[in-house]
């Protein structure tokens, strides 16, 4: 009878409530959490685990969440902006589910507002140690094993990698500044471009690259990447950068210019 009661009393679902848009992600998220053999992964972006359409979300989780399952909530701006979410949250907590609190990288935990309670422990996507931690919880938890130990230190560690390339593309998506050059000229052998670039928000832009492809009308070329600039713009800053573009094994006649394509690369700065 024992026996019967302790299986009953472990859990067989996890529910990921998380915005649509942070889809890139969650699908981390899962793809971390397949190899523990959970018997039921809820999901709603992702084909397989979604929630079926014009299901009542109160009805279908009360109905798949048994007294243990458990609610993972993956927090965003996004997560915020969302109407469904904040439904999945307070159909959440009225049925008093476990839950744990993971944080997208560009989110911050003085952000965390609403039914989550702020002072839970909870901890960031591309946190390594308290990551690994969560999955050695969820095994205990849901009385699994999944995959050996060191494999899946190695899956949380290319997890993080995807999860920090998808934070940075992120932030660098968020093209606020506006530019534009105002003058090239030949000095010590370079090309020396005076680029205007304007900040029109209230917020911090920090400019993290720059691309440079110029062509004469001979079709010549000069392509030149500036990487790792962390430049700053305060808001409505209006600033002119200069760059020095080396030439190279490039014949490209700035004179004869019939082309000048720049690609500017910044995100909003957090502080």
């Amino acid at each position: 009878m024992s026996e019967i009661v302790n299986q009953k009393s472990v859990p067989d679902t996890i529910f990921i409530s998380h915005a649509s848009k942070d889809r890139e992600y969650v699908k981390e998220l899962v793809n971390l959490l397949t190899p523990l053999n959970v018997p039921n992964i809820i999901c709603s972006s992702l084909h397989g685990y979604h929630i079926p359409n014009d299901a009542d979300i109160y009805e279908y989780l009360a109905r798949n969440l048994n007294r243990n399952g458990r609610v993972i909530f993956v927090l965003s701006k996004n997560y915020y902006d969302s109407a469904a979410c904040l439904n999945e949250m307070g159909a959440c907590w009225i049925l008093n589910k476990n839950y744990t609190t993971i944080l997208t990288p560009n989110f911050e935990f003085e952000e965390i507002v609403g039914a989550i309670n702020p002072n839970q422990m909870s901890f960031k996507f591309n946190d390594e140690d308290r990551l690994c931690e969560f999955i050695e919880s969820i095994k205990s938890e849901f009385n699994t094993t999944g995959l050996p130990t060191m494999q899946f230190v190695e899956l949380v560690k290319l997890t993080i990698q995807n999860i920090n390339q998808i934070a940075y593309d992120e932030k660098v998506e968020k093209r606020n500044a506006t530019f534009n050059i105002e003058s090239c000229r030949n000095r010590d052998g370079k090309l020396e471009v005076a680029l205007r670039v304007i900040n029109p928000t209230q917020d911090r832009i920090k400019i993290d690259s720059v691309i440079f492809n110029f062509k004469d009308d001979q079709q010549r070329t000069l392509m030149v990447e500036k990487n790792g600039l962390d430049l700053l713009l305060h808001k409505n800053e209006n600033r002119i950068f200069y760059f020095g573009l080396d030439y190279g094994d490039s014949n490209y006649n700035y004179y004869r210019s019939v082309s000048q394509d720049v690609e500017l690369r910044s995100y909003v700065d957090a502080w």
